[in-house]
């Protein structure tokens, strides 16, 4: 059953929107070229469609962003590695090397798990200032008059 729901999520969509005219398109919407939309419509298009803007994704704390990159499959097996060497250390104290090469692996993992959260931490702020740059404000042809509002009032169908 899961594999028939995998194949449909990955089925194409018929976009056919850019083979109708012009007329078409105002038809299908609904709206007029003279006057663009009535606020009835407005109204129960909102309520149909809810608001223009995009539904955020859940973030994630730095903190525990931080953490997850000490789960990558290069950093546990370097962990499990420097944790035999210690472990091998406290078996045998005469050899100083376990201790050595264990210090050294965790140091690895340290180092090479804050730059990649570093990285990701600085992508996911550029991200961020992506959503700063949408426009707050847009002009409309509603009613039959021309009016600004807030980009996240538009509904399908507005000119």
């Amino acid at each position: 059953m899961d594999k028939d729901k995998g194949k449909n999520l990955r089925k194409e969509l018929p976009l056919t929107q850019h083979t109708l005219t012009v007329d078409q398109v105002y038809a299908e919407h609904g709206t007029n070229p003279e006057a663009g939309l009535r606020s009835a419509q407005v109204t129960s298009l909102r309520a149909q469609f809810g608001e223009n803007k995009l539904t955020p994704q859940a973030t994630i704390p730095l903190w525990l962003l931080y953490i997850y990159q000490y789960t990558n499959f290069f950093s546990l097996p370097l962990i499990g590695g420097g944790i035999l060497c210690f472990i091998a250390y406290g078996l045998d104290k005469s050899d100083q090397s376990n201790l050595y090469l264990g210090i050294v692996l965790i140091a690895v993992v340290v180092i090479t798990s804050s730059y990649s959260f570093y990285h990701e931490a600085a992508s996911l702020s550029i991200m961020q200032g992506f959503k700063n740059m949408v426009p707050k404000k847009c002009k409309v042809l509603r009613d039959g008059a021309t009016a600004v509002l807030d980009a996240v009032d538009l509904v399908p169908g507005d000119l």
